[in-house]
């Protein structure tokens, strides 16, 4: 990742950027009127964020800012694997049926004081 702060008299700008990845990730769905279980197991996923603030100090006391971040996780592949609920037992295996993506992005806006 990577950061970075800009400060020009009342104003501040404070950025970040991230790049990484996900480990063993899963996931259990029970279809209970049907009597299985699904158990999916995402072996790795690549993530990435931003976030950016832009703030302005009133006084040394108070200030105002801006905040927004954002979050993806790219599209994560896996096997999954069907259990019958009433056996226990190992009903079939899907290689590469398991998936997933995840994205969020969030605003704020606040005040900030110190005592």
């Amino acid at each position: 990742g990577i950061d970075a702060r800009v400060e020009d008299g009342p104003w501040s700008l404070d950025t970040s950027a991230r790049a990484g990845l996900t480990f063993g990730a899963g996931a259990i769905d029970n279809h209970y009127l049907r009597d299985l279980r699904f158990e999916d197991t995402l072996e790795w996923a690549q993530v990435v964020s931003a976030e950016a603030r832009l703030g302005y100090a009133f006084t040394d006391k108070l200030g105002a800012f801006v905040e927004a971040s954002y979050e993806k996780m790219v599209s994560g592949h896996g096997d999954t694997r069907a259990y019958d609920t009433t056996t226990g037992d190992l009903d079939a295996v899907y290689e590469g049926a398991a998936g997933a993506e995840f994205e969020a992005m969030s605003v704020k806006l606040g005040l900030k004081g110190n005592f």
